[in-house]
């Protein structure tokens, strides 16, 4: 994602400023009688415009700081790669020369070895000799002439023949040290460079563990935001007709609000989220949706109410997971092998157990039915998210290179990298072995912090089918949601999103006018701020194309079914005016000051006047 312009900003600022200095109205007109209270109107609307402005900026410069680190880290893990693999490369290098020598000295060796044997052999075969002609029979032969002169030369041979035979000996004992000290040497040397062979395998398997992380940290989090962008834009928004400039300005809300797409480790409030209406008079209009944020899958605060109303674990995981088994809980589910191990991003190989109790996605005080159902759904995400069924045992995945490896944050689900509270811990030692399955495979079993009173498919957020994840009403026999006030209570049950959500009335009609405005106008649906069309301009083009503009908007008249808003009304002095409510929420995000967004599809409105 490309950032804003940096001289953006100055330049409309000048304009804004120039304008103001020269008395000319944004439409054209001559500044007349004008008084006080209006100077400082145009006063505070321009500092709020610079504020949004400069708040976006901050967003989408974020957004590419964020993205710049992890190109850094990418680049930096590739250089530590390419320097262990020129290493490892020398050491094979070496490892084979010095192979080579060791074989060389081996042949030597036994050769001296051979010689040696040849020699100690005669060495044995004259001490036998000497000692044989050492006996003497008699005296007499000792001391007879024709035996002594003879005597004396045999004498004399064998002590030549002894310290021949002695130096040879200590020659060859010599020869046979210094070959063993030799080959000892080589050996521990061999020793050596293999043992560095072996830390320089782990350095390469390392740095390409680390590029794997990295380019898959890189494609989640972009990833990640395309999907948020595509929540804010809703089905019905074609994401790839979008200008780049629409792209940032969604993007920079889908980072503004990525930072949490579940409970979490600890529970969020009501007012830790709100944000109050304006305190000055004035007539205010805010957009609210229920849940948050992609409403698939099991909803965790509804997950909570209903182990409120006492729902079993298999009760909360057949309520939001369709035609599944779940092994452990159900009789015919049979039984899902677990690997040992798993492969975590930043941590290698840890015990699943342990991963598991570190997992940090609900918060330990809610009740043990709600941990449980928690503990089996992250269980099965991750061995849906590492592939482990298509492998045929644990060996066969701890062995694969390619191993896929998980994430630790909201991208997959959030680990801690220590176990929690004993209470989780607890949760995950009961549920260990059950595991949610789809025709024998874990599922992808996906999971939000508020549905709102009812969950969406796959199929309707993302387009992609699912059968296990269908939407469902989510609430009790007497119509309370399970995650709204009356169970869970969820913060995010019903809320509206952004740093300044309440507008202005001429905001408010604004935007419904823009939502007017033909498809074929849809990259003129920013604000003016960000490239778009100003309000005037989208009254004029309404007028161009035959198309009536609301002027005094008095309500909004909105229909609700179970799971999203069907119809939308504006009710105006000039008429009403029928829209499509999920074209005006396309349009809201697009043109919506700073991070307001309107984020599911089941939005409502409130006014203060």
């Amino acid at each position: 994602m490309r950032s804003k312009n940096s001289n953006t900003l100055p330049r409309i600022l000048s304009i804004i400023l120039t304008i103001l200095l020269l008395g000319v109205s944004l439409d054209g007109s001559i500044f007349q009688g004008v008084s006080a209270d209006e100077l400082d109107q145009t006063r505070q609307e321009k500092e709020q415009k610079e504020k949004e402005l400069t708040e976006q900026q901050k967003q989408l410069e974020a957004k590419k700081a964020e993205e710049g680190t992890l190109a850094g880290q990418y680049q930096s893990y590739a250089g530590q790669l390419e320097q262990a693999e020129k290493l490892l490369e020398e050491k094979i290098a070496a490892i084979a020369a010095r192979q080579a020598e060791l074989k060389k000295l081996e042949q030597e060796m036994q050769m001296r070895e051979t010689e040696l044997a040849a020699k100690q052999a005669l060495i044995e075969q004259r001490i036998r000799s000497l000692y044989k002609k050492s006996y003497t029979p008699s005296i007499v032969t000792f001391f007879s002439n024709d035996k002594l002169s003879s005597l004396a030369e045999d004498y004399t041979y064998r002590t030549v023949i002894l310290k021949e035979d002695k130096k040879t000996a200590i020659g060859l004992g010599e020869m046979i040290l210094a070959i063993g000290k030799e080959r000892e040497e080589n050996e521990t040397l061999k020793a050596s460079l293999e043992k560095e062979k072996e830390t320089l395998d782990l350095d390469v398997q390392k740095a390409k563990e680390q590029i794997a992380a990295s380019q898959a940290q890189i494609a989640a989090n972009r990833n990640t935001q395309l999907q948020l962008v595509q929540q804010l834009v809703g089905l019905q928004g074609a994401l790839a007709s979008l200008t780049q400039k629409e792209q940032e300005i969604l993007a920079a809300k889908a980072a503004a609000a990525a930072a949490q797409n579940t409970v979490g480790n600890n529970e969020q409030t009501w007012l830790s989220i709100s944000t109050p209406a304006p305190g000055n008079s004035g007539n205010y209009f805010s957009f609210w949706t229920y849940g948050y944020p992609h409403r698939v899958g099991m909803n965790q605060y509804g997950a909570y109410g209903r182990a409120l109303a006492g729902q079993t674990t298999g009760e909360i995981l057949h309520a939001y997971y369709n035609a599944v088994t779940v092994t452990g809980i159900d009789p015919d589910a049979g039984s899902f092998e677990e690997p040992t191990e798993i492969k975590v991003d930043g941590y290698g190989w840890i015990s699943f157990p342990d991963y598991l109790k570190g997992i940090g996605e609900m918060p330990s005080s809610w009740p043990k039915e709600a941990l449980k159902a928690q503990a089996i759904a992250s269980r099965t995400y991750a061995l849906n998210y590492i592939n482990y069924a298509s492998y045929q045992n644990y060996d066969a995945y701890r062995n694969d290179p390619n191993a896929r490896s998980i994430c630790t944050d909201q991208r997959c689900q959030v680990y801690l990298g220590h176990p929690k509270e004993a209470a989780w811990q607890m949760a995950v030692d009961d549920s260990a072995g059950m595991v949610i399955l789809s025709g024998g495979v874990p599922i992808t079993a996906w999971y939000a912090s508020t549905a709102g009173g009812a969950t969406l498919s796959s199929q309707e957020v993302w387009g992609g089918y699912r059968s296990y994840v269908l939407g469902i009403v989510d609430t009790d026999s007497q119509g309370q949601a399970y995650d709204g006030p009356f169970w869970g209570d969820s913060p995010w049950f019903h809320k509206a999103w952004g740093d300044n959500p309440w507008l202005s009335k001429e905001q408010t009609v604004d935007l419904v006018n823009a939502a007017l405005l033909p498809q074929s106008y849809n990259q003129n649906l920013p604000s003016a701020e960000n490239g778009g069309f100003s309000a005037e301009k989208v009254v004029e083009t309404l007028n161009t194309e035959g198309i009536q503009a609301v002027f005094d908007m008095q309500s909004i008249s909105l229909e609700i079914n179970a799971k999203q808003t069907v119809s939308m009304v504006v009710v105006s002095s000039n008429g009403n005016f029928t829209l499509d409510p999920q074209r005006f929420r396309f349009v809201f995000n697009l043109r919506s000051p700073g991070t307001d967004a309107i984020w599911t599809t089941n939005l409502t409105w409130k006014q203060i006047k």
